[in-house]
């Protein structure tokens, strides 16, 4: 986990190195950002992580490595952590003199655990989208990079259960447009034959 002044800078070395031609470089690249994100809590090194990655899927375009796309899977978003704060209850009249210590000490606790909270759902965010960004850029190349298809699909159902209802329609056109694609394809196959 980089916790001194240059992990931006060897993020950005291993994220420019994870997709190089040379196998074993990749390798070793991939497999430090995927420590990296496996191993920290959602902080800033994570969503930079991601970032990084997903301006390399954004530069490369159906030239990047499959793998690369696969390092998001790693990636441990829970929907608690997309949650917003947990509502209180209200207190009666006669419980409010019992209460009124034991709430002071509580919201001086939940001041911190609340602001921690705020911050990883905003990064979670953060990170969710950069991920969703990359596999609908994917997903809307033309023609289709077939060898990019497994490990978005199956990052898109990992990470379904997070996604909004509203992201769904622009999801489910952009398969319905690369079903029509195979479809057309695979006609054109038949009418060679």
């Amino acid at each position: 986990r980089p916790t001194f002044n240059f992990a931006n800078n060897l993020l950005q070395s291993l994220a420019r190195r994870a997709d190089s031609p040379i196998p074993t470089i990749a390798d070793m690249a991939l497999s430090g950002l995927k420590e990296t994100i496996e191993n920290s809590p959602m902080n800033e090194h994570v969503k930079s992580c991601v970032s990084l990655l997903a301006d390399v899927v954004k530069k490369k375009q159906e030239r990047v490595n499959p793998q690369v796309l696969r390092v998001f899977l790693s990636l441990r978003i829970t929907s608690e952590m997309l949650s917003g704060p947990a509502k209180k209850r209200k207190l009666k009249q006669g419980e409010v003199d019992d209460e009124e210590e034991r709430d002071l000490e509580a919201s001086m606790m939940e001041g911190a655990a609340g602001a921690q909270k705020g911050e990883t759902k905003r990064l979670a965010m953060i990170v969710l989208d950069s991920i969703l960004t990359s596999y609908f850029r994917v997903l809307k190349f033309d023609p289709p990079a077939s060898d990019l298809l497994p490990p978005v699909l199956e990052g898109l159902s990992r990470f379904a259960h997070l996604v909004n209802i509203d992201f769904f329609s622009d999801l489910l056109q952009a398969i319905k447009a690369l079903l029509v694609y195979q479809t057309a394809d695979a006609d054109g196959e038949r009418a060679l034959s």
